[in-house]
């Protein structure tokens, strides 16, 4: 969940701040239990877990509603909450779901090195069909596909 880690720079960047270190905690605290709630109604009947991520929404609202229009470090971040509330907990209604990115992110890592190492590219236009072809190839890789023959059909086609 980015919002934790950028919970985690804010409370290095303000490690005095006992408020923020608070409500960091009760922040961790509600992730940890929202997650073990996701595990839970897995079996539970769609109206159940509807009936949970709501339960859950207002409870991350209220640790964010009171910092909304203070002047506190984690304004930004509660600001953030109360915009994205409808997709963050989309873990417990729909268990297809992971309640975090870590798939994604995995997956994407090896074009950020390869990136980082190589430079990058030379134009935006070579940016762009640098990331076609790694969307491409990594969905093949993930279906099971030779990635020859799944160019050579693409290149083929009508």
């Amino acid at each position: 969940m980015h919002l934790l880690r950028d919970v985690h720079e804010l409370l290095e960047r303000y490690p005095q701040d006992e408020p923020l270190g608070q409500w960091a905690g009760q922040l961790q605290q509600f992730y940890l239990e929202a997650k073990a709630v996701g595990q839970k109604v897995k079996g539970f009947s769609k109206p159940e877990r509807v009936w949970a991520r709501q339960a859950l929404e207002e409870r991350l609202l209220e640790l964010a509603t009171p910092y909304l229009k203070a002047d506190v470090p984690q304004r930004v971040l509660c600001l953030r909450i109360d915009r994205f509330l409808a997709e963050l907990l989309t873990f417990v209604e729909l268990p297809m779901v992971p309640s975090d990115n870590n798939a994604a992110e995995r997956a994407i890592r090896p074009q950020v090195v390869a990136r980082k190492i190589s430079g990058g590219t030379r134009s935006a236009k070579g940016s762009a069909t640098k990331s076609a072809l790694a969307t491409l190839f990594s969905t093949w890789h993930l279906q099971d596909r030779n990635p020859f023959f799944a160019c050579r059909l693409l290149l083929n086609s009508p």
